[in-house]
């Protein structure tokens, strides 16, 4: 349950930046972008719990943000590379402490080489780990 509602709060948090979303395993990358600006979350990994009947699960997230790219000089990739950098962290924003969230924690970005699918779009990889607070308890309130 934890992980579908992780999944709703980064594709409100996605849309609300601007991009379409999109999401399944990266094989399907190639074939499931339809449009762009778009983002890409890859299935997300269960990392670590803590606690048993409350507590915390921490997920593994791969977002990928892409935007048109065909063309442009060196220059202008930077630039834009940035500007999904500061996307990518403006959806981690948006989505702490929202819904199941409690952190979003080790963010790192990284500019991808070369196009992932036939749009020719420049992209970053974003990756973070989230905390969603959980409880096994009927009765539990978050």
């Amino acid at each position: 349950m934890e992980r579908m509602n992780l999944m709703a709060t980064v594709r409100k948090a996605v849309e609300e930046v601007g991009y379409a979303f999109f999401s399944g395993p990266d094989r399907g990358l190639n074939g499931g972008v339809k449009s762009l600006p778009a983002a890409w979350l890859s299935p997300v990994r269960l990392v670590s719990v803590e606690g048993r009947s409350e507590g915390y699960l921490r997920y593994a997230v791969t977002l990928r943000l892409m935007k048109p790219g065909r063309g442009l000089s060196p220059q202008q990739r930077e630039r834009l590379w940035a500007q999904l950098e500061h996307d990518a962290v403006a959806v981690c924003r948006r989505m702490e402490y929202t819904g199941p969230v409690c952190a979003v924690e080790r963010i790192g970005c990284v500019p991808d080489e070369g196009s992932l699918t036939t749009h020719g779009e420049l992209s970053v990889t974003m990756t973070c780990t989230v905390a969603v607070m959980f409880c096994a308890a009927d009765d539990c309130k978050r």
